[in-house]
C-alpha cells in the first residue's frame, strides 16, 4: 500500500500462496527422495587425497540413500541496496540428509537448498545527510527554513 504521496507504507506477502508453494515443494522433495538410491564410482587413489594418485585404482563404489525426512522454511530478509533502498527477500530453505556409503564407512550429510520465492526493492526519501551509514542528528527544523520563505 502507498500514502497519498505515493510512497510505500506497508508490503504484506500473500501467505497463503506462499505456505502453498512451501507444502508443494517439500511434498515433491519427498517423493523423489522416497525413489532417490545412487551408486557412483571413484578411483582409490582420489579416495585418499594424493594428487599423485588422483584418478589411479580400482573403481569404489559410493552409494548414496537418503536418510529422514524433508525440513522446509520460509524467510524473509531485509537488506540494504543502496543509501534510500531496501530489498525485501523471500526464500524457501529446504534441508534433507543422506547417507554416504563407502566399503567399511558411512558418513551422513546434509544438503540445504535455497529457493528464493519473490524480491521486491522498496524506494525510500534521499537523505538530507548521508554520513557512512553512521548515525548524524539532522537539522533543527528551524535551521532548515530559508529566511524570507514562510
Amino acid at each position: 500500500k502507498v500514502d497519498n504521496r505515493g510512497r510505500v507504507v506497508l508490503m504484506q506477502p500473500n501467505t497463503g500462496e506462499i505456505n502453498r508453494l512451501a507444502s508443494d515443494a517439500t511434498i515433491t522433495v519427498q517423493a523423489l527422495m522416497k525413489n532417490f538410491k545412487d551408486t557412483i564410482y571413484i578411483p582409490f587413489g582420489q579416495l585418499l587425497g594424493s594428487q599423485i594418485l588422483a584418478g589411479r585404482g580400482p573403481d569404489i563404489p559410493i552409494v548414496i540413500v537418503p536418510v529422514g525426512t524433508v525440513e522446509s522454511r520460509v524467510y524473509d530478509l531485509f537488506e540494504q541496496a543502496g543509501i534510500n533502498q531496501t530489498r525485501h527477500k523471500i526464500s524457501l530453505e529446504v534441508r534433507t540428509t543422506v547417507r554416504i556409503l563407502v566399503p567399511l564407512l558411512g558418513s551422513q550429510v546434509e544438503i540445504k537448498t535455497e529457493v528464493p520465492l519473490t524480491e521486491a526493492i522498496i524506494m525510500g526519501e534521499v537523505p538530507q545527510v548521508y554520513f557512512g551509514g553512521q548515525p548524524i542528528i539532522s537539522l533543527p527544523e528551524v535551521l532548515k527554513t530559508v529566511p524570507g520563505e514562510q
